[in-house]
């Protein structure tokens, strides 16, 4: 019997299906990252969900290529984030919601990183961005966006793009989110 994708990734999901799921707050080390916790008015300067347990890897949305992973919204090995600190928060849901927060992720692989949307948040014109399109995004909207879709938060009076990694932090301790422990590969 042919097991659909939709199963193939439910077995990899493992216990974050069961009460929530994860995503990593990351504080990078670079003088970029540091700016973004800076003027972002918050510590964290990137934001990734917890893909696949078994196989350590995370789902987000970067500008750089990641051991040979192309930019835009993919999967990448955990240990790309190895020398940066991360806060994991649990994030309590139903475990619908959470198959619904996993699906609106798969649905974005392969879209592109979305470097208008970060220039236009830094100079203060959001005008032309619709971050509810899906063409693009950068690592905050769309987890943020994801939170809403999939029914955990309520619509947001402050569009996604306007969030920064660390108010992406904050919306997530205001559903509920504990911090979680997720072990770091072994080299």
């Amino acid at each position: 019997m042919v097991r659909s994708r939709c199963a193939r990734r439910a077995s990899c999901w493992g216990r974050s299906m069961i009460n929530g799921i994860t995503i990593g707050c990351v504080r990078g080390r670079g003088p970029i990252s540091r700016a973004i916790g800076w003027f972002g008015g918050g510590y964290y300067s990137h934001i990734t969900s917890l893909w696949c347990e078994k196989t350590n890897t995370v789902l987000d949305s970067r500008k750089d290529r990641i051991f040979g992973i192309p930019p835009g919204v993919q999967t990448r090995p955990l240990e790309y984030l190895r020398k940066d600190k991360i806060d994991w928060l649990r994030v309590p849901m139903n475990s619908k919601q959470a198959a619904n927060y996993r699906e609106c992720l798969y649905s974005q692989i392969g879209k592109p990183y979305d470097t208008l949307g970060v220039w236009n948040f830094v100079t203060g014109k959001l005008k032309d961005r619709n971050f509810r399109d899906r063409s693009q995004w950068f690592c905050d909207d769309l987890v943020v966006w994801a939170l809403e879709d999939c029914g955990a938060c309520p619509r947001l009076i402050l569009p996604p793009p306007r969030v920064t990694p660390g108010g992406a932090a904050l919306i997530a301790c205001a559903l509920g989110a504990v911090l979680d422990s997720v072990p770091m590969p072994v080299r």
